[in-house]
């Protein structure tokens, strides 16, 4: 058994087992001093031959060897679930029994076989043969995950290599021919987005109470903020724009704008009416993308078909004030508290029990 733990420790230390591809959300260097405290844990825990606790092996792993080095709360429940999976009397027994290990599934990886024998060196024979890189699979995770693993690396390419672009001295003074050269792809392509559009001449009184059902005040109010959020970024731009051409003095709160996008990144002053994109032109599609978007939501909830299409989330600012306003409409319409709600996504079929529901379309619909 002390074997079996150890080489469970040495393959959690394995080159792919500490990268992205096991599912966390940054790279964590967990390195041989931490293998060697988990080891010395598990070793002592053998000595008087008592009853192996197994609860109390989770709680010094995860608190006192890798959940101090562990600071976001989504990859401390992917290290609970790992030790919970790998250090458990189930894998031991389903590992020793090959029929049962098979009919069970995937705790253990299929390409490792365990020696049957108490031997140190053929314990070490099988750690010195663990593959290089792991299947997906074994850490309970889809096919396509390096793809993804993939994109976010080149995106913190491109990142760096823009990084790396970035004039000194661009932005720490005003130089008329640095600036138009620096800042009128920005300007051309939001020129370019609301082409066709009223977007930056629209009207929209502020939304008062009384709107009618949490849902529809909600869009109302989503439209409201996207087409003050275009109309202040048109603002400033337009103000970058006569200070290039010389027609306005520069002021300083057009060269905190100017300093931010020349530096590829997304103004404060932006990012605090909506946090989007750090990268400006990023930014700036995603804003008018959903703000158009939401004039069709506004049309369809004035008619009452909302919840009756395939709505996309990705299409608004605040999603997630989206589901509390239809919790908040379902608990309205069913006359009960908003706590005793519970949320549930059907793939298949229409959820039967739903009083309120929305079918909600990416790549495959959804009824929530």
């Amino acid at each position: 058994l002390n074997s079996v733990l150890s080489l469970l420790l040495s393959e959690c230390h394995s080159p792919s087992a500490v990268h992205t591809d096991c599912g966390w959300t940054k790279f964590y260097e967990f390195s041989l001093s931490d293998l060697r405290a988990g080891f010395e844990i598990i070793d002592r825990l053998f000595e008087g031959g008592k009853v192996f606790q197994w609860e109390f092996v989770h709680g010094l792993l995860e608190n006192a060897i890798y959940g101090g080095r562990i600071d976001n709360p989504c990859d401390l429940r992917i290290l609970r679930s790992y030790l919970e999976q790998f250090f458990s009397s189930h894998l031991l027994s389903a590992s020793a029994n090959h029929s049962q290990r098979s009919k069970r599934g995937h705790a253990f990886p299929s390409q490792i076989s365990l020696p049957n024998s108490c031997s140190i060196l053929d314990y070490r024979g099988v750690i010195e043969n663990l593959p290089e890189d792991d299947r997906p699979a074994f850490f309970g995770l889809p096919a396509n995950i390096e793809r993804s693993s993939q994109r976010i690396i080149s995106s913190q390419v491109i990142s760096q290599l823009r990084i790396l672009s970035r004039s000194v001295a661009a932005g720490s003074k005003f130089d008329r021919e640095i600036w138009s050269n620096g800042l009128s792809p920005v300007l051309n392509l939001w020129k370019k987005l609301n082409q066709g559009s009223s977007l930056i001449h629209q009207k929209v009184a502020p939304p008062t109470e009384g709107q009618g059902s949490p849902v529809l005040s909600f869009i109302v109010l989503e439209q409201f903020n996207a087409i003050r959020l275009v109309q202040g970024i048109h603002q400033s731009l337009a103000a970058l724009s006569k200070v290039i051409r010389g027609t306005s003095l520069l002021t300083a709160d057009v060269h905190k704008l100017a300093t931010a996008l020349l530096n590829q990144e997304c103004p404060l002053s932006w990012q605090n009416k909506w946090e989007g994109p750090e990268e400006p032109m990023q930014y700036l599609r995603a804003v008018v993308t959903r703000a158009l978007a939401i004039q069709s939501w506004v049309e369809r909830a004035e008619r009452q078909v909302l919840l009756s299409d395939a709505v996309d989330l990705s299409e608004l600012f605040h999603p997630d004030t989206f589901l509390n306003a239809l919790r908040q409409e379902t608990a309205r319409s069913m006359g009960c508290s908003m706590d005793s709600l519970k949320f549930v996504a059907s793939w298949k079929s229409p959820i039967a029990e739903a009083q309120l529901q929305v079918k909600v379309h990416y790549n495959n619909p959804m009824m929530l």
